[in-house]
């Protein structure tokens, strides 16, 4: 039902960013006369914390740096996403990725979640739970925000909001003498993160035709056609302008050009258009047809009357015919 498989890793890109908040967070303990004896960068991983707290149960000594784990220590893990209502966009924005000279690439519009994660910070003094907090509360006002480059190929970055909703303190010192003391502080953070949908390729639009009608008979009125100006213009290139031309013949007349002299290379390019160098007008070339030497060509969309023996030029393949006659079906 979903079609062709895409994968952002925007969940893995934004677990990689939080983390990176909080992955340089250092404690520093001093001497009774002040001075630095000691300078350790608390360390940090993904996971939930009742398995840390396993793991220090089973350790006799925490303060031992050649331990496996030690403390102080931090965790953190997504907890819950959620639907965010409040940030919808519209379904019919596109992000541009990448232009070719015939296709535009574009990312389906964004989908808001809110991503809940928890960090918990695990000490065994006050002292050192207490430097890691003053380290990250002063950031959180209560949002801090982060420039995220979601899409791989997409040369522009979304803000993240990350907002820190609540703090919470648990000190384990009711119990025994042999029961070890743990200090956690949990704190719940909200981020905002958009999920992309996948890529979609479709054709530059290089010419644009209205047809105009009597809404209460339906006779044709008239049709305008839009094109580019150079008309050989792409999506890499830069337009100069655009010419509107209005056509008082219904597009779907066919107009049978008999040709005279003709370009060597010819045939021309079916759905090209071509235009005569006098009158300048055009159409677009549908059929042509080779009979006892006869050359003809179909066009329609044409926007108004050639003359006899004017030159006749493709846009697109340069070939020509010089005008012997024409009827209009």
């Amino acid at each position: 039902m979903f079609g062709d498989h895409f994968y952002h890793s925007i969940i893995r890109k934004t677990v990689a960013v939080f983390g990176t908040l909080f992955n340089d967070i250092s404690v520093v303990r001093k001497s009774g006369t002040g001075n630095i004896v000691d300078v350790s960068r608390v360390p940090l991983a993904y996971g939930p914390k009742q398995k840390f707290l396993a793991r220090i149960d089973d350790e006799p000594n925490l303060g031992d740096p050649k331990v496996a784990i030690k403390l102080p220590r931090m965790s953190f893990e997504i907890t819950n996403m959620v639907y965010d209502s409040a940030a919808k966009l519209s379904p019919f924005n596109k992000i541009t990725k990448s232009n070719t000279v015939t296709n535009r690439t574009s990312v389906t519009t964004s989908v808001p979640y809110i991503i809940n994660m928890q960090l918990s910070i695990m000490a065994k003094n006050q002292d050192d739970v207490l430097q890691i907090m003053e380290q990250i509360l002063p950031s959180f006002q209560p949002t801090y925000q982060v420039a995220v480059k979601f899409v791989d190929g997409i040369n522009e970055t979304f803000d993240m909001p990350i907002t820190l909703d609540s703090v919470a303190m648990t000190d384990d010192y009711e119990g025994d003498f042999t029961a070890r003391r743990v200090i956690i502080y949990t704190l719940d953070f909200s981020l905002k993160v958009r999920f992309f949908g996948k890529e979609t390729s479709t054709a530059v639009i290089k010419q644009v035709v209205t047809t105009f009608t009597n809404q209460d008979t339906n006779a044709f009125i008239e049709t305008q056609v839009v094109d580019p100006v150079p008309t050989t213009a792409t999506s890499q290139s830069t337009m100069t302008g655009i010419t509107t031309a209005i056509n008082f013949i219904p597009p779907n007349n066919v107009f049978s050009i008999n040709c005279g002299t003709v370009s060597q290379d010819y045939p021309m390019t079916i759905g090209e258009r071509i235009v005569g160098d006098t009158s300048g007008s055009g159409g677009v070339l549908v059929s042509q047809t080779f009979f006892n030497n006869q050359k003809t060509v179909n066009l329609n969309f044409v926007d108004g009357y050639f003359l006899i023996g004017e030159r006749i030029t493709g846009v697109t393949s340069g070939r020509y015919f010089f005008v012997s006659s024409y009827n209009i079906g």
